[in-house]
């Protein structure tokens, strides 16, 4: 938005308020609040232009500007900042003050990029959300980029079906994971029972969470190359999932548990019903949480032992891996969940330290 021109013949700015003449049409009533939200932010912008103007040129500063302006000191101090890390070429005429403030830290480090999602911001017209949730993902990146890595554990980003190609034969003590439940990613089952079976140790095992509406699939998936050994019920707490399909309320998950032969049995004593602890979704949608994995990665593997999860996510089980000191590696294909993975982990081993 170029101008912060009001239509005069349908409205009058006064001090006190807006004179509404005549009868606008409703476009014209929506376009004028357009321009009144743009000329909010405006105020801004030469507020922290004046200001800047001021100490170069009269060192004047805040003490004056707040006996005019009626502003507080810490709203002038912001405007001036914003002033001085944008110039005049790098703000977005069609974007509002607070997109620019979205960025304002980014800038510092990472001006291309930031004014690149300046640039989409405007182009796709996103919603301030969705500028703010896209600063998040690139400055997770750069922690994580920054951040050592426990030596015992390793968070990869790629595939199953690529990546997994890194993991020797014979090498790995137990698979725990949470593949996606739709009847699009089926396929991955399948992928999932040849990597067990190639990577597994004999008699390891591999614990994959489920979901009810193809299990018949799944399990046929799985019996193909490893022996059944048992299935856990993951009862949930608080609200239940509607399966629209079936016209149910669904209160509990699978929670699938097969062998590679020999099958041997574990020596520890498990109830086969994990209450759960409630949804932990603060960083990715289908994140399972650390209590419930708990059980599961004291009852079939030992202090030392290598887990992997081929679809780790925001890295909840190899985090549990480590916490209960067993080496862990994830492989997840979405970047944003690898760096998130990372940062959870590094902060994790910083408290620790």
């Amino acid at each position: 938005m170029n101008e912060l021109v009001l239509d005069k013949q349908y409205f009058e700015l006064k001090p006190t308020g807006l004179i509404v003449n005549r009868k606008p049409t409703f476009d014209e009533w929506m376009q004028a609040g357009e321009v009144l939200r743009y000329i909010e932010g405006s105020v801004h912008w030469w507020l922290g232009d004046w200001l800047n103007y001021g100490e170069q040129t009269y060192g004047e500063m805040y003490s004056q500007a707040l006996e005019i302006t009626d502003y507080t000191k810490g709203t002038l101090r912001n405007d001036k900042w914003m002033a001085k890390t944008f110039e005049l070429s790098c703000r977005h005429d069609n974007l509002p003050f607070s997109y620019h403030q979205e960025i304002a830290a980014l800038m510092k480090d990472e001006p291309e990029i930031a004014l690149s999602l300046l640039d989409t911001a405007e182009a796709e017209t996103w919603k301030q959300k969705e500028l703010r949730d896209a600063v998040k993902k690139e400055q997770r990146k750069a922690l994580s980029m920054g951040l050592p890595m426990p030596p015992d554990i390793e968070i990869w980003h790629g595939t199953i079906e690529n990546d997994g190609k890194r993991i020797e034969n014979d090498s790995v003590d137990l698979i725990l994971t949470d593949p996606p439940y739709a009847a699009e990613f089926l396929p991955l089952w399948d992928e999932l029972a040849m990597f067990a079976l190639r990577t597994l140790k004999p008699s390891g095992f591999l614990i994959t969470y489920s979901g009810q509406f193809h299990l018949p699939e799944v399990m046929s998936k799985l019996t193909k190359t490893l022996d059944y050994y048992w299935m856990f019920s993951l009862n949930h707490t608080g609200n239940k999932q509607l399966i629209n399909p079936r016209q149910l309320f669904c209160g509990w998950k699978p929670i699938l548990i097969f062998a590679k032969p020999p099958l041997v049995t574990t020596e520890t004593k498990i109830d086969d019903v994990i209450i759960g602890s409630g949804r932990e979704k603060n960083f990715h949608d289908w994140q399972q949480a650390i209590d419930e994995v708990k059980p599961l990665i004291e009852t079939f593997s030992n202090e030392g032992n290598l887990i992997v999860d081929p679809f780790c996510g925001s890295g909840t089980i190899p985090l549990a891996a480590y916490n209960f000191k067993r080496r862990a590696i994830g492989i997840e294909k979405e970047l944003n969940n690898v760096n998130i993975a990372k940062e959870r982990i590094c902060n994790i081993e910083q408290i620790k330290n």
